[in-house]
């Protein structure tokens, strides 16, 4: 997860499940916020409990929508499991 400010959240979740997330989510973001996520099923039910909830489509290789703020989290994320310093562009 990232803020508006860009300080990123991140925690390994080994059963991910609507039930894992919800905690997790609802303790960082705002329920006035506008969600962003993937169109993956355990985010359905979540998403309406904030004021928007919007997807990105990864089947139509969608990855970010708006801010890179997000887009940049997850390169790191993927360049920090592949053990590279940089994020490849």
């Amino acid at each position: 997860m990232v803020d508006r400010t860009g300080e990123s959240f991140s925690y390994r979740i080994a059963n991910v499940t609507a039930k894992t997330l919800r905690p997790l989510i609802v303790s960082v973001v705002s329920r006035k916020s506008h969600l962003m996520t993937d169109e993956a099923l355990c985010y359905v039910q979540l998403g309406e409990e904030f004021a928007l909830h919007s997807t990105v489509n990864h089947a139509d290789n969608e990855y970010v929508r708006g801010s890179n703020a997000l887009q940049d989290a997850e390169c790191a994320c993927r360049a920090s499991k592949n053990g590279s310093p940089i994020c490849p562009r």
